[in-house]
Parts: structure tokens; sequence; C-alpha cells
């Protein structure tokens, strides 16, 4: 293994924490967002929480497309094409990384998704509803 990709392996190493980090806060906030429905700043942490998640899982995708892929998407649909680009497999330089193989908690994530639409819309004031 080079230099190169013992740096990327180790930096990797370094941001799974802050994912984990990101997933216990949104799992606790939920919980509690569940019980005390009226509360908003729960869905608030839930939400900001995801986006954290997927920040940092899209900080680590760039990583690999720069150093292991040697290209990275550009252009105005560049985080939809970087998703196409990690799900696709390499051979001979990497497997796929598609986000139920490169995170366990991706599926959960995804699921919550439309319920955080529904629940945040319920928590707006009718007049500012949209």
């Amino acid at each position: 293994m080079t230099s190169l990709f013992e740096e990327l392996c180790e930096r990797i190493r370094g941001e799974v924490p802050e994912l984990e980090r990101a997933v216990d806060r949104a799992l606790g906030a939920w919980a509690h967002a569940q019980q005390t429905p009226d509360e908003y700043a729960y869905l608030d942490s839930v939400a900001l929480n995801l986006h954290a998640f997927y920040s940092g899982v899209e900080r680590l995708f760039e990583l690999i497309a720069r150093h292991v892929d040697r290209t990275l998407p550009s252009g105005d649909t560049w985080h939809r094409d970087l998703l196409y680009q990690m799900a696709g497999d390499l051979p001979e330089t990497r497997p796929a990384l598609g986000p139920w193989k490169f995170w366990p908690y991706w599926g959960i994530w995804l699921s919550w998704i439309p319920a955080l639409m529904i629940e945040r819309r319920r928590a707006l004031p009718k007049t500012r509803r949209v």
C-alpha cells in the first residue's frame, strides 16, 4: 500500500467516529421527538445531524473519487453523479461503494427523510405551510 492510500485510509478512519456521533445524536433526538411531538427542536436536531451524516459521507466519497478513481464529477449534478460513481465497481481499483455497503445506517436515514418532511410540515403554523 502506498503512502497516499495509507493517508487516505487514515483520513477515512478519522471521519468514521464523526459519522457515528451524528447517527447517535439523531437517533437520540428522534426518540425524544416521538415522545414530545410538540417540541420542534428535536426534529431540527434530527435534520441537522442527518445533514452532518450525509455531508460526512459525501466528503469521504469526494476523497475516494479524487485519490482512487482520479476523477471527480463537476457541474450542476455533481452530487448525484458522485453517488452514481461511488455505486459503480471499478475492477482492479475498488469495489462499488454504494450506501448499502458503506454504512449500515444508510437505510435508516433514507427512511427518515419522508417522515421528517411530514413532521416538519405538521409543525409549521398553518400560515407558513407551502
